[in-house]
């Protein structure tokens, strides 16, 4: 008896680009035949995600299931490319279907009106809070937990002085995706994102 496809897959991306900062070197991408379900940045200085054995090693990509489903493999690999091409200031937006699993409405709406944030622009989270009509806190709340960090670009919400504060993987690697948007003219990509 055949042992039946996985729907999932879980790809393991690591960036070896010393400009690159730490929290920002491993990252994990959960995807169904759908969409990118969930990205995290993976990285442990003691415990640092590595290619496993299936690897491309020219791309850093390793697939914890390589015989799960080619629709999901293909979305999980596409992540990892553009992943890879922002990080490297080639691409602006993604265009991979990406949806979270069973969001809350208010973290769905949430989610939607900061993936309109564009490439290099910053808004406030009392800004956004009044767009979603409601609290600041409400809206950090959602930014905290935003399983497609990058991809819906928390990034971009910032503090009342324009600071970056509040950021799950530190405020040094805020900085310097924010800094990465504003200093490199890419070319942009045209796509939509899905958050359905």
């Amino acid at each position: 008896m055949k042992t039946p496809t996985p729907a999932r897959v879980r790809a393991h991306l690591r960036l070896d680009d010393p400009g690159v900062p730490a929290a920002f070197s491993s990252w994990t991408i959960d995807a169904d035949r759908d969409a990118v379900r969930r990205i995290k940045a993976t990285y442990d200085a003691d415990d640092a995600i590595l290619p496993t054995p299936q690897a491309d090693a020219s791309a850093l990509l390793a697939l914890d299931d390589p015989d799960a489903d080619p629709d999901a493999r293909r979305l999980a690999t596409t992540m990892v490319e553009q992943l890879r091409a922002f990080f490297a200031g080639r691409l602006r937006v993604f265009d991979v279907p990406a949806a979270a699993w069973r969001p809350t409405p208010f973290r769905a709406r949430a989610w939607a009106a900061i993936a309109e944030i564009g490439y290099g622009d910053r808004l406030t989270y009392g800004d956004l809070a009044a767009r979603l009509e409601t609290a600041p806190r409400a809206v950090g709340g959602a930014c905290g937990s935003n399983p497609l960090p990058i991809v819906v670009p928390c990034h971009r919400v910032v503090s009342a002085a324009g600071s970056p504060e509040r950021y799950g993987y530190g405020v040094t690697a805020k900085r310097w995706v924010l800094d990465l948007e504003t200093a490199i003219d890419a070319p942009g990509v045209q796509g939509q994102l899905a958050l359905g």
